[in-house]
């Protein structure tokens, strides 16, 4: 995630003492950047809900933790020059009013950012094997319910137009949007262990029985080895949108 982190730390044009808000900030890799960024005369706030992340985040992070989520931000409106969203648009139920409360979140002038996947590991050559195999452990249609309760805004967030759209539907003025590759390479060991700690693969613990599910960690390894060797290598696809928000009222 380093990578793209960076790329989307970039897009905040942050200076020495600004105010940024990293919302959805996990562990902290946006985060982290950004305090090095604005130093010790600023401040970066990292947001999410899950509060074994954010105890991460404070420990590795010269960050402030609060645990909350969109579209209920716990700050008053204007309080940042900077706010930031990496790949969490698409785990929001409702996308309008969570781009609003962070634009309201920003002082006028102030910078927002946000990424999304529009390819994802699930759908290289390596995750279509895991695929093929989480198949036959858990239904599609329980799959795909399980995966649209996760992420309902997936698809408004990795269209270039639509997430466009909503920035500037919520009073953002100066929009753009950015598409980059990742290449992407890790021994396939790794690689099943990120797919089990996934949404699919979450929901696939919650419902097997400890049999069955020792039974697909198993398969995944011996799948994937099979297939692709110790090794796997796959591009990820990200886009980035941003905008400003108006230094008046009056949105031009």
């Amino acid at each position: 995630m380093a990578k793209p982190a960076r790329d989307l730390v970039s897009l905040l044009e942050l200076v020495p003492g600004a105010r940024v808000l990293d919302v959805g900030s996990g562990t902290g890799v946006v985060a982290a950047l950004a305090a090095r960024m604005v130093g010790p005369t600023g401040l970066v706030v990292g947001l999410d809900r899950a509060i074994e992340m954010l105890r991460r985040l404070t420990k590795y992070c010269d960050a402030h933790a609060v645990v909350a989520a969109l579209p209920r931000l716990p700050h008053p409106d204007s309080s940042f020059d900077a706010t930031a969203a990496g790949f969490v648009l698409s785990h929001v139920a409702d996308l309008p009013s969570a781009l609003e409360a962070m634009v309201r979140a920003l002082r006028p002038g102030g910078r927002l950012a946000v990424s999304s996947w529009t390819q994802s590991e699930s759908s290289s050559a390596p995750g279509g094997t895991w695929q093929a195999v989480l198949r036959e452990f858990v239904s599609d249609e329980n799959l795909r319910t399980a995966i649209r309760a996760v992420l309902p805004s997936e698809e408004e967030s990795s269209d270039p137009a639509l997430l466009e759209a909503v920035l500037c539907a919520a009073g953002l003025i100066r929009t753009g949007i950015s598409e980059r590759t990742y290449s992407i390479e890790m021994t396939t060991q790794s690689f099943v262990e990120l797919r089990l700690i996934s949404s699919s693969g979450r929901f696939a613990r919650s419902i097997l029985p400890d049999v069955k599910w020792a039974r697909l960690q198993e398969e995944s390894y011996r799948r994937l080895a099979a297939m692709h060797g110790a090794r796997v290598s796959f591009d990820l696809r990200a886009i980035f949108a941003f905008g400003r928000k108006p230094a008046s009222s009056s949105r031009r």
